[in-house]
This record gives structure tokens, C-alpha cells and sequence, in this order.
């Protein structure tokens, strides 16, 4: 709709009195008079929701009493209100506070004047203005049909705002979406959508509360994203029991495809035949994975495990990814705090906050690294295994020259046997493909272990102490101050 510009009301509102001030004896002119002061003299709603307000405070800064006879609103079509406002004396030294509030529906810009009236002459009357830069209010009719209007391009997504028609995007899985509310799928029977290879906007409204099993098959919202584009989306609550092969969003993210600030929280995500992920599968050679956030509890059953809080197996760019909760693996293998695999690609940016039980190869970033880069990123919560648990990652094989910088551990460890001699390990734990590890470290005091296939040993001081020289190369998104652990600027 073509914004509306309704120009300002240019009002002179007269005094009300039956005195007029000539007419005042020198003595009443003399004497101490109420003084009105308004803070502000102006009042700006920039795009505001229906209900949003502001205040005014109305002052009596002279030496009477001050009498607020009556405000008026001068407005078109009233757009914004105030609160009730009785008469109300003011006391010199004190004030009373005004809400002006936005009512307005339409995406007309508009302008106007709200007019303080008082009883004293020398006071008079004071002006606020009022400027709206009003919001572009788009419905979403939730019993449309099969969406609640748009016409799926770029410029006119496809609008959702029901369960029908969150479930109905497989029905144009190249379209472009938005979500216009928070979908409640909790009685929805929602099966995972095929493939997608449009955009997703989910306007940082939530899905929650979806459930689904499938003890044989593979789960997530969306299989296959291919070449899409999914953003800004909260996912609630979900509770997620598959077999081989699982995440919250999607298990594959391919040809080029993209993932992007997405917070999963209070999830349940629980499989039997391993490859389980917090929120994505796999990410494709250029394809990107970024700003993310996982916060819940994975569960694998049975002796496979191919686990991660965030993303199974990292071919493109992962980056700003932060996990909480636990994973309880048993003594399955190939379990990490963020990633299972960095295979080839860029992990950038990471912390690992998960407690992990598991097996055979587990590290608090990632379990496996075959080449690649992982960089900027730590781990502090609990590790337990049984052999090769490494602070940032379990093991390196195949690949060509696997690269760990700038990172560190803070998790406390422990291994309840060892192979090869290896338990635990601060940075990396067992390197058949070897690793070069730069600028990262690992603190001896919390980890209880002295050794690393690289990095260097630190005491907690040592750690927590921004002045280190070991920390010239620390820039970026990190973060340093005396007496903490170094933490990530975008968590």
C-alpha cells in the first residue's frame, strides 16, 4: 500500500482564562507563579506494533500550584491516544506523567500535536508534537487457502501463518515464504517436507512444539535444501525420535544452499542408528551455515554414533555456532560438541557448551577432522569417553592438512581406558593424519591432562589473562578480560 503523508496540524490553542494578565495586580504579579516545563516537546514512533508508547512528563517548575485543565489530541482519523488525564494538580518540584500510545492500523505516515492546558496564564498552554513513520501492515489470513496471500515471489512471499499452510510449502518447494505469526504445530501431524529450494524467512517468528517419530526413517523439517535459502527462524520445543539419519531443520544442505540465524531451543532429538545432528545433516561444498544456536538434549541408542550438537559433517562454511545442553552417546563413536566431521570445509567461530557422553573419538568441538580449517573456537563443557576424547577434536585422518588456530578447552575430561596410550587430550587427541595446530591452547588445571597432538599447556591464570603474549593473534570475534576464559563477541 502507497504510505500516506498527512501533514501536520499547525494549531495555536489560546489560554483559557477569565484574567487577562494586564489586568493581574502588581502584587499577583510578584508573586511566585507555576512554571509548566514538558519533556519531551516532540515524540517520534518509528514503525511502532499497535499499543507501543511513549511518555510525557509534565513538570511544575515555578513556585504555585499548577492545574492540568485538559489535553487534547489533534490528529486525523485518531492514530494515537493518551492515557486517561484528570484534572491533576502539580506541586512545584514535582511532575505527572503522560502515556501516549499508537493505535493506528494502516501503513499511513502521519503527523500531528498533542495540547497540555493549564489554569495558570504565565504557564499557558504547551505543544507536543507528534511524527509516525507507520508500520506496513500486511495480514496473513489464516484460513486461506493454501496460503494466507502473497504470490510466492521474492517481492510477495507466499504469507504463513497456520499450520496448513506451513505444511502446504511442499507443494511449492521453489517459492519464496514468510512466516507472519508463531505456528503452533504441536496437533499437527507434520512429515518432513522432501525437498526445498526457495527461500524460508521465517521474520524470527517460532515453530513450535512439532513431534514426530519415525523409528525407521530418517527426520527434520526439511530433508533435502538445495540451493535454498532458510533465515531468522526460531524453532521451539521440538522432540524428534528417528533411526539413521536426523536434525531438527535439515539433513542436507546443498548446491550452494544457505542457513542462517536459526535458534533451536529446549529440544528433544533422540535416534537409534546414529548420524544424528542438533539442527543440520550435512553442509555441501558452498553451501553456508551461520549464526546458529542449538540448545537441547541428543540421545543415540545402539552401537553407532556419527553425533553433533549443531551439524554432522561440515564440506562448506560453518560459522557463529554455539550449542548448550548434553548428548548421551553411550559408548558410541565419532561424537562432537558442534560437528562430527569437518571434512574439507571452514568451521569458523564456535562454542561448544554441551556436557558429551560417548565412546571412541569424541571432541568438544568436533569428533573427526580430514583436512579443513576449524578456527576461533572452544569447548568448556564435560567430556567423558572411553579413549581419544580431545578438548577441540577427537581425531585427524585422511583429508590433506588439517588446520587448528586460534582455539581452546576448558572442558574437564575423562577416559575410562586408553588405545595407543591416549585418553584424554587438551586440542587434538590422536593425529594419524597430522594436524597443524597454531596459537590454541588448553588449561591443564580444568582438563587434567598434559597431553595434545599440539597446542600449547596453560594454567587457568594463564588462560584468563588478556595481557598473555600468546594472544597477539586473538583478534576478531574474540573477546578478552582479566579473569575470565576468552569468550566469542557474537554469542
Amino acid at each position: 500500500m502507497p504510505r500516506l503523508i498527512l501533514p501536520a496540524l499547525l494549531l495555536f490553542i489560546g489560554c483559557d482564562t477569565d484574567v487577562g494578565i494586564t489586568n493581574l495586580p502588581d502584587v499577583q504579579a510578584e508573586a511566585p507563579v507555576a512554571v509548566l516545563s514538558v519533556t519531551p516537546t516532540s515524540l517520534h514512533f518509528d514503525s511502532p506494533q499497535i499499543g507501543s508508547s511513549q511518555d510525557v512528563v509534565v513538570a511544575n517548575i515555578g513556585g504555585d500550584d499548577l492545574l492540568i485543565e485538559n489535553i487534547e489530541v489533534f490528529l486525523a482519523e485518531d492514530r494515537f491516544i493518551v492515557s486517561d488525564a484528570p484534572l491533576r494538580v502539580v506541586e512545584p518540584g514535582q511532575s505527572t506523567t503522560i502515556t501516549v500510545s499508537w493505535v493506528g492500523t494502516d501503513s499511513a505516515d502521519a503527523s500531528g500535536l498533542i495540547v497540555v492546558h493549564t489554569d495558570a496564564p504565565e504557564a499557558g498552554s504547551i505543544e507536543v508534537s507528534v511524527t509516525v513513520a507507520a508500520p506496513d501492515v500486511v495480514g496473513c489470513d489464516p484460513l486461506g487457502t493454501p496460503f494466507g496471500g502473497g504470490d510466492g515471489t521474492s517481492a510477495e512471499p507466499w504469507r504463513l501463518c497456520s499450520v496448513d499452510q506451513f505444511d502446504a510449502i511442499r507443494t511449492a518447494p521453489e517459492a519464496a515464504f514468510r512466516l507472519y505469526s508463531d505456528i503452533d504445530l504441536s496437533a499437527a501431524s507434520l512429515a518432513p517436507i522432501p525437498v526445498f529450494s526457495g527461500v524460508l524467512d521465517g521474520a524470527n517468528y517460532t515453530l513450535s512444539d512439532w513431534s514426530h517419530t519415525d523409528p525407521a526413517g530418517q527426520l527434520a523439517l526439511i530433508r533435502r535444501l538445495e540451493g535454498g535459502h532458510v533465515h531468522d527462524l526460531n524453532i521451539l520445543r521440538p522432540v524428534l525420535n528417528a533411526g539413521q539419519g536426523e536434525a531438527v531443520l535439515a539433513l542436507a544442505v546443498i548446491d550452494g544452499a544457505v542457513v542462517e540465524r536459526i535458534r533451536v531451543t529446549d529440544a528433544s532429538v533422540t535416534g537409534t542408528d546414529g548420524f544424528i545432528s542438533g539442527v543440520v545433516g550435512t553442509v555441501g561444498a558452498g553451501a553456508t551455515l551461520s549464526d546458529v544456536v542449538f540448545d537441547g538434549n541428543i540421545v543415540s541408542h545402539g552401537e553407532i554414533g556419527f553425533v553433533a550438537g549443531v551439524v554432522n559433517t561440515c564440506r562448506g562454511l560453518c560459522e557463529k555456532l554455539v550449542s548448550f545442553g548434553d548428548i548421551d552417546a553411550g559408548v558410541s563413536w565419532k561424537v562432537g560438541g558442534i560437528a562430527q566431521h569437518v571434512s574439507g570445509g571452514r568451521l569458523s567461530g564456535c562454542a561448544s557448551h554441551m556436557n558429551i557422553t560417548a565412546g571412541s573419538r569424541l571432541g568438544g568441538v568436533a569428533s573427526i577432522q580430514s583436512g579443513g580449517i576449524i578456527e576461533d573456537c572452544y569447548s568448556d563443557g564435560v567430556l567423558t569417553g572411553v579413549h581419544w576424547v580431545g578438548g577441540i577434536v577427537g581425531e585427524t585422518y585422511g583429508g590433506s592438512g588439517p588446520i587448528v588456530r586460534r582455539s581452546f578447552s576448558a572442558s574437564p575430561m575423562t577416559a575410562s581406558t586408553t588405545h595407543s596410550g591416549i585418553g584424554t587430550s587438551g586440542v587434538v587427541s590422536w593425529d594419524p593424519e597430522p594436524v597443524t595446530v597454531v596459537d590454541s591452547f588448553w588449561d591443564t588445571d580444568v582438563t587434567g591432562t598434559l597431553h595434545s597432538a599440539g597446542g600449547t599447556r596453560m594454567t587457568t591464570s594463564e588462560l584468563q589473562d588478556p595481557s598473555n603474549p600468546a594472544f597477539i593473534a586473538w583478534t576478531g570475534p574474540w573477546v578478552l578480560v582479566d579473569g575470565q576464559y576468552p569468550s566469542l563477541a557474537f554469542e
